[in-house]
Formats: C-alpha cells, sequence, structure tokens
C-alpha cells in the first residue's frame, strides 16, 4: 500500500522529469487504490480470520488448550513481557491486545 508521501514523491519525480506523464497517473491511480481499498480489506480479513478460528482447533495458539490453562491455574501470570518492539512485537502486542491480555514492553532503543 501507497501512502500520502507517494503523491509528494511522485509529483516530484514527474517535475523533475524523472518520470513520463503516464506513468505518474498509473502510479498516482495505484496509491489511491490501495489506499482506498485497505479499510474494506481490513474488515473482510478480520471476518474470515474470525471464521477460520471457529471453523478450526486454534486453542493452542490462543493459549485455551489443555496445556496453557494446566500452566496458568499453576502459577499467577500477572501480565507477558514482550522483548523487542520491532515488526514482530508489534504483531505479537496486537494479538495480546485482541485477547485482552496485558502484557509489558522492553525495547532497546
Amino acid at each position: 500500500q501507497g501512502g500520502e508521501f507517494a503523491f509528494v514523491t511522485f509529483g516530484l519525480a514527474r517535475s523533475l522529469g524523472i518520470l513520463d506523464p503516464a506513468t505518474t497517473r498509473m502510479l498516482l491511480t495505484s496509491v489511491s487504490l490501495t489506499m482506498a481499498l485497505t479499510p474494506f480489506l481490513d474488515q473482510v480479513g478480520e471476518k474470515f480470520a474470525k471464521k477460520l478460528e471457529e471453523g478450526a482447533d486454534f486453542t493452542h495458539y490462543t493459549g485455551q488448550d489443555e496445556e496453557a490453562i494446566e500452566i496458568t491455574d499453576d502459577v499467577d501470570s500477572g501480565f507477558v513481557a514482550v522483548v523487542g518492539y520491532g515488526v514482530v512485537g508489534k504483531v505479537v502486542t496486537d494479538l495480546l491486545d485482541k485477547k485482552f491480555i496485558p502484557y509489558v514492553g522492553m525495547e532497546k532503543d
């Protein structure tokens, strides 16, 4: 997906003669379409993921399987520690947020 910065970049490239008008129009159209479609595709993806979760046994991944329940019954687990808040750390914390699991994030930088 492109963003608003692409409009500036492609406009500048066109004014400097790096891109021809047809290529600039195609690129700007592509950026506009991806920006317009992203919210819709996000909703469709979320609904599709919920259907997949309902139809398959994902209890292991959501911490609802027997082993996870046995572990959490024995130990008072107050929160999850997420070490590293890069791309993967963001995905992990988003999943924890969706499952209402408290966490603490740590990052070196």
